[in-house]
């Protein structure tokens, strides 16, 4: 089930929280609390995890919807390049845009892949677990993927490591964009 058609039944919100969510700031938490327990798309569930995260951070910018749209750093680790939407939004971990993030990338995977959005770009990325040791030149800049984000579509920039074998440990790229 996506998220639409759970947002959408409105009998539900007002009977769980006795509440319409427009109403308040709180009660958008506890809907959204509520659609994440019951959406199983992982896009979708991507989506309201950074809603969820911002609203709970009393982010004024959820207040308009977009405000998301086209700001949003999808990354992931093992699988393939993605080259479709759908393989970006599918990526497990979202952050917004600007400042750093941590890519944790186990001991079992081989590929570590960054989506961003237009007009952004890897500034740094430094592995925390053997230094601080740069490795930004490994992060390779693979292309451009189309993604649909609330019906507009923004060309994310994809980059891409790749090792050999995986590491013996996990390490954790800190990536600033």
């Amino acid at each position: 089930m996506g998220y639409q058609e759970v947002f959408e039944d409105d009998a539900a919100r007002r009977s769980i929280y006795g509440v319409h969510p427009e109403e308040s700031r709180s009660a958008w938490i506890l809907v959204l609390d509520y659609l994440l327990t019951k959406v199983v798309d992982p896009a979708h569930k991507n989506h309201l995890n950074l809603l969820y995260t911002v609203w709970n951070l009393g982010g004024q910018a959820a207040q308009t919807p977009n405000v998301l749209d086209g700001n949003i750093v999808y990354w992931g680790v093992g699988g393939t390049t993605p080259t479709t939407g759908p393989e970006v939004l599918a990526m497990n971990q979202t952050t917004l845009v600007g400042g750093k993030f941590i890519l944790v990338t186990g001991n079992t995977e081989t590929k570590f892949k960054v989506a961003l959005p237009p007009v952004r770009f890897i500034s740094d990325v430094q592995d925390l677990t053997v230094g601080p040791l740069p490795v930004t030149s490994q992060y390779l800049f693979i292309g451009t993927v189309p993604v649909d984000i609330g019906g507009t579509l923004y060309d994310y920039n994809i980059y891409e490591m790749n090792i050999d074998i995986p590491y013996t440990i996990s390490h954790n790229h800190e990536i600033t964009t």
